[in-house]
């Protein structure tokens, strides 16, 4: 008997268009374990899943340990709505020793608001300077008057919740896109090595099921309007028409040749983020690339 395939997902409704109907996979059980991003991370590097999502942060730092299946991704091609940073106020001066508040559940919003921020104010913030907070708790952080990093169904509730407040928003993936003109790629699918190695077929089997699913989302007006009526469902604050431009308008599944440069690209600012001085690590440069700076 073949052993059950454990399987990834996103807990969030970013996914929904990707989510496997039962019969995807023919005579292999599917497990199912629904995680935050960063406990999807955790979870394949620990070997404890099989195929998963990730963020494109932990496998461009592990791709000796991954193996990215192909086509699909979760991306943003100009804004996402879902990846933002709250400003405590419209006049907020930033401080090389700037305390900022940042969800727990993201691996690669938190490299990209690192770039972001060197970008924009030309200080280099390190995690000691951060603020994790757990789901939901957010809100408090902003209104203590330190500047919030949000993702996911959070963000997009963060978003309604000060509409009509003086809080600033930044939008990761729109500044990013305004920058460097290639999509913003969030999370890819990936299996590990060792599994994917003594399991080829079946992989190829998972990536077709996964795309096929994006295609007839693509292309399938009744499968959109369940999802946008799922996500609905869990965010209520969520009008139809907004619930339909996030799924069409803000976010995309594809991965095609400009995703894999914004990929190549965003990889180059990991290893620069991640340098520690030394050079036990073949990914670390100590510089940030002079075309990044100036693009």
């Amino acid at each position: 008997m073949t052993d059950p395939l454990r399987f990834g997902e996103i807990a969030f409704i970013n996914a929904l268009p990707l989510t496997l109907p039962e019969a995807a996979l023919t005579d292999v059980p599917l497990v199912r374990m629904p995680m935050a991003p960063n406990k999807l991370n955790e979870a394949i590097l620990q070997q404890r899943l099989d195929v998963s999502p990730v963020s494109s942060a932990c496998y461009l730092r592990n791709q000796e340990a991954l193996v990215m299946l192909e086509e699909v991704s979760i991306s943003a091609q100009t804004q996402v709505d879902s990846v933002l940073m709250f400003l405590p106020r419209a006049d907020f001066s930033w401080e090389a020793s700037t305390t900022l508040a940042v969800t727990d559940q993201s691996e690669t919003s938190v490299a990209l608001m690192r770039y972001m921020l060197f970008r924009e104010t030309g200080f280099r913030y390190e995690p000691s300077q951060m603020t994790l907070y757990p789901l939901g708790e957010g809100m408090g952080h902003l209104e203590a008057g330190l500047p919030l990093l949000a993702i996911g169904d959070e963000a997009l509730r963060l978003k309604d919740l000060v509409s009509d407040r003086p809080y600033p928003i930044v939008d990761l993936a729109q500044w990013w896109t305004t920058h460097t003109g290639l999509p913003f790629v969030f999370a890819v699918w990936v299996a590990r090595r060792a599994w994917a190695e003594t399991h080829p077929d079946l992989l190829l089997q998972l990536n077709h099921a996964l795309v096929s699913q994006k295609q007839r989302f693509q292309a399938d007006v009744g499968l959109q309007s369940s999802v946008f009526r799922a996500a609905q469902a869990r965010c209520p604050w969520l009008s139809p028409s907004a619930a339909r431009r996030y799924f069409t308008d803000c976010l995309s599944y594809n991965l095609d040749r400009s995703h894999h440069a914004a990929l190549a690209y965003f990889e180059r600012i990991l290893a620069w983020l991640d340098y520690d001085g030394s050079d036990s690590h073949h990914r670390h440069c100590p510089e940030l690339p002079l075309e990044l700076l100036h693009r």
